[in-house]
């Protein structure tokens, strides 16, 4: 639960990124009363890739290489 985390630990979540959090949880929800094996980050992953393959900041070519690599060995992750 985000808001008990907030509570607990003396974080601030951005507004706007809350509201990017509760329409992907909607939409979500929305996806997943139509079809039940629905993957939200499958289906989103090929965007993902994108925008981090077009960015110029280090921070974003790491996570790139994070979400594409496996850490123990180096391979390619591909669902």
């Amino acid at each position: 639960n985000i808001q008990g985390l907030a509570r607990q630990y003396p974080i601030r979540i951005p507004p706007w990124y809350s509201i990017i959090l509760r329409t992907l949880l909607i939409l979500e929800g929305l996806a997943l009363s139509r079809d039940r094996d629905f993957k939200l980050l499958e289906s989103a992953y090929p965007y993902i890739i994108r925008v981090l393959l077009k960015a110029d900041s280090p921070d974003l070519q790491r996570t790139l290489k994070d979400v594409i690599l496996y850490p123990n060995n180096g391979t390619l992750r591909w669902p």
